[in-house]
């Protein structure tokens, strides 16, 4: 078996077998910039020692809205770094932030309370925990209860590169046409604009079904591509082409993937099949490379996206499950049964 083959079989060693035994943890994409501190310190996309030093410690746990910390003047500050659990490291960068007004713990997010903020102190509130050079966009209403803005920073480009192309989106449940409950910042727009509370188990899930369609099929297309690399012969005169062609449907996978309405309690797990999605560009692209000039380090390039890429499989199949356990799914329900087909 030469290295070519031993490439193709690693790229489709995951999702074609299921193996993920010996895969290690990969914190960020490759290219994820270290020198954002001051732009994303105690922010999205800041690394939990930042908001640590910030806020002091964690002050609880749950893996369904991830760290708590105390802070004046909010109800809530919950943020999921990007492990598939609330066990987080202090480098692991903040992926979805949840905030809550300072109103009973126990009400209905979609009842109104006095501690409301208005929709101005509500943006206020966001800009407050998006990185210092990010733009926030208008805010447009989804639906009765639900407005949305976009938002961009170069500095969660530098960190994140393809998995938010710099991205980001706000998302207010409003109780009244004037006042705001809950406020929630993800990494990458798109996300759906239903904010996780202990009291409301129906809209911490809402959308969930809609997003695990898409996201099984994605997975599906993906192992598809995957064993397309795997059929690949030796010898074969046509393999660069396939592989840039499978090079190119990744990143149309990643893409979709980034644009798909994700829930904030599928946040991560999203995160995650973008990141896998596009590591596996990289590397069908860099295993093109290398068969069509035999340069070397270009197959030592395409080695390391696959196990970056199967590390992002491993541990979005972890979220996918916990997002599945938070909202009371199992694999055989409609909601999950396609996607977990597909893993």
């Amino acid at each position: 078996m030469n290295r070519m083959t031993r490439i193709a079989l690693a790229l489709a060693l995951l999702i074609a077998t299921g193996n993920a035994a010996a895969v290690g943890w990969v914190a960020v994409p490759a290219g994820a910039a270290t020198d954002q501190t001051t732009t994303l310190d105690a922010r999205l996309g800041g690394t939990m020692r930042s908001f640590e030093a910030r806020y002091g410690p964690v002050v609880a746990t749950n893996d369904a809205i991830g760290a708590e910390f105390a802070v004046a003047g909010f109800g809530l500050v919950a943020v999921q770094f990007d492990r598939t659990t609330a066990r987080y490291a202090p480098d692991d960068p903040a992926l979805v932030i949840v905030l809550r007004a300072p109103r009973p713990a126990a009400l209905d997010a979609s009842a109104p309370d006095p501690a409301d903020w208005t929709l101005s102190d509500a943006r206020q509130r966001a800009r407050d925990f998006l990185p210092v050079d990010a733009t926030l966009g208008k805010t447009a209403a989804i639906d009765d209860h639900t407005l949305a803005a976009d938002c961009a920073s170069p500095s969660l480009e530098a960190a994140f590169g393809v998995v938010s192309l710099g991205q980001c989106r706000v998302t207010f449940l409003a109780p009244t046409p004037q006042t705001v409950s809950f406020v929630t910042l993800t990494t990458t727009a798109g996300a759906a604009a239903v904010p996780p509370a202990p009291a409301t188990p129906v809209a911490l899930c809402a959308g969930v079904v809609a997003w695990a369609q898409t996201a099984g099929a994605q997975m599906a297309a993906a192992g598809k591509l995957l064993d397309r690399v795997r059929a690949i012969p030796d010898g074969d005169p046509n393999a660069t082409g396939t592989l840039r062609d499978v090079a190119a449907a990744f990143d149309r996978l990643a893409a979709t993937q980034r644009a798909a309405a994700a829930p904030p309690v599928a946040a991560k797990a999203s995160y995650f099949l973008i990141a896998a999605f596009a590591a596996y560009a990289r590397a069908a692209s860099a295993a093109a490379d290398g068969v069509a000039t035999g340069a070397a380090d270009r197959l030592d390039d395409a080695a390391r996206g696959i196990a970056e890429a199967n590390a992002d499989i491993v541990h979005g199949t972890e979220a996918i499950r916990q997002t599945f356990a938070d909202c009371r799914l199992t694999p055989g329900t409609p909601a999950a049964g396609a996607l977990s087909s597909a893993m």
